[in-house]
């Protein structure tokens, strides 16, 4: 048996295990956020050191994500996790908190952005043929909502200017 059926043999045993393919993922994460890290510290420098803003976004991506597989371990959808992570983050207190090393304008441009990918995967997971079956009810479920907030804000309106000279 030469050495590479040997090491093959052994990978095949560790990965009919019962942890052996969660340990082998767990692991394959571990090295692409280690060269994840490497590559962007090899671009950007002292930009992607602890405390700066890719330090801090990387670190925070990273822990969405171990967040996320944890609770869909436990079949909680790892959408919840994420946004957990980065909740903590925002909010821990002391000065270790990560959320602390990214630029307010960094981290508005991404959360917009985390924001439009989550409305573009919730649009492109509906189905269209269930949606002309119920025409009447996508109709009010799209304009009752806009119609309601015309009249409240034109009620309130109206009765906050009341008395009120517009022209001279």
């Amino acid at each position: 048996m030469g050495v590479a059926a040997y090491v093959q043999h052994k990978v095949d045993a560790f990965t009919n295990t019962k942890y052996g393919p969660v340990i082998l993922q767990g692991l394959t994460w571990l090295l692409l956020i280690l060269f994840s890290w490497i590559s962007c510290w090899s671009v950007f420098g002292d930009g992607c050191l602890p405390g700066s803003n890719l330090f801090g976004i990387l670190i925070s991506c990273v822990c969405g994500k171990i967040l996320g597989m944890l609770l869909g371990l436990v079949r909680i959808p790892p959408l919840i996790g994420m946004i957990a992570a980065g909740i903590l983050f925002r909010n821990l207190p002391g000065k270790a908190s990560l959320g602390d090393d990214i630029n307010n304008d960094w981290s508005s441009t991404l959360r917009t952005g985390a924001f439009v990918i989550l409305l573009l995967r919730a649009g492109l997971g509906l189905k269209i043929n269930i949606l002309r079956k119920n025409k009447v009810l996508v109709a009010c479920l799209s304009v009752l909502p806009c119609v309601i907030e015309v009249i409240i804000v034109g009620s309130v309106s109206k009765g906050l200017l009341v008395g009120i000279a517009l022209c001279h």
